[in-house]
């Protein structure tokens, strides 16, 4: 793929390009190499759509496994956790775009080439896309969108206390992300999986 102007971004070791922006929408190639993935986060203010044009992933939506193969369509509303994950032993290229475009294209300005995960969990805050540490994955879906996460253990502020509490986060997901990306994720045998082939995947359509 290539990006408009030429761009191209490095998200912690994946390549991403730039197709079309406005401030309705942001759409970007991804391309992930076999083992790489992106952490289970949320987009509180934005609905995020996947399009896979080669190879397959593995989505973690709403504590839900499911696989994505070339042709399929993923919906994934603002404010459900999710994921997505390159198990196979191939490449895999897919298409997302999100709604409106808010800070994203920003974000990824911002993290380009980073190496550090607690950094770029840290800007990710700041730019409205929050990834969930291990304790919080168990929290309620539908509670986190009002609470932009801060009040999943009581924690509510702003100011230095509210930059504190980000700091703390940010520690927790980039130790557990750089965990991840020395041993790969990994899918708990307990979870349920399912294929969706040839439509789209909606939250509403996996099992509880």
């Amino acid at each position: 793929g290539a990006g408009f102007e030429g761009k191209t971004w490095n998200i912690l070791g994946q390549i991403y390009f730039p197709k079309a922006v406005c401030d309705s929408t942001f759409a970007f190639e991804t391309n992930s190499e076999p083992g790489q993935f992106v952490p289970v986060h949320i987009h509180a203010t934005q609905d995020e759509f996947i399009l896979v044009q080669e190879g397959e992933l593995d989505l973690k939506l709403d504590g839900t496994w499911t696989k994505a193969k070339a042709g399929d369509l993923v919906r994934m509303p603002r404010g459900i956790p999710h994921g997505y994950f390159n198990k196979s032993d191939k490449p895999v290229r897919a298409l997302f775009w999100v709604s409106p475009a808010c800070m994203l294209e920003a974000l990824f300005n911002r993290i380009d080439g980073l190496s550090d995960p607690m950094e770029v969990v840290r800007l990710s805050a700041e730019h409205e896309v929050d990834f969930l540490p291990p304790h919080l994955l168990i929290v309620d879906a539908r509670q986190v969108p009002a609470a932009r996460l801060d009040d999943a253990r009581g924690i509510a502020g702003a100011g230095a206390a509210r930059e504190r509490h980000l700091e703390r986060r940010a520690e927790v997901v980039g130790n557990a992300l750089q965990v991840a990306l020395r041993h790969g994720p990994q899918q708990p045998h307990q979870e349920k999986e399912r294929h969706h082939r040839g439509h789209e995947v909606r939250v509403s359509d996996l099992p509880s």
